[in-house]
């Protein structure tokens, strides 16, 4: 995980980076900020760095993961170049996540 700094001030605002979760194949891109950050577009220029250092090292495939309702991670994750699979993640309480991918044969946004 790598912690996002803001430039101005040089304070962390959040942090990004690439898991895997429940002992998944596919890294996972994760991120969170503190409210105060959204709608500045630090999550994807963080998602689209993420993407960019994934493929430099030969990462194939990555995802994300996006409870139904949080429509700003989702276009976050559209914009990064990412596409929603149509298919979804059972988590371990019973809910669901939307389910998004990215590979190097999609273009990058």
């Amino acid at each position: 995980m790598y912690a996002l700094i803001e430039r101005e001030s040089g304070q962390i605002v959040g942090f990004c980076g690439l898991v895997h979760p429940s002992g998944r194949v596919d890294p996972e891109i994760k991120y969170a900020l503190h409210p105060n950050q959204w709608g500045k577009g630090l999550a994807t220029e963080a998602a689209k760095g993420l993407i960019s250092f994934a493929e430099s090292i030969g990462i194939r495939k990555i995802i994300a993961t996006v409870h139904p309702s949080n429509d700003s991670s989702k276009r976050v994750l559209i914009k990064a170049g990412m596409t929603q699979c149509g298919g979804s993640l059972q988590k371990c309480d019973g809910s669901e996540d939307l389910l998004f991918y990215w590979s190097p044969a999609l273009p990058m946004k």
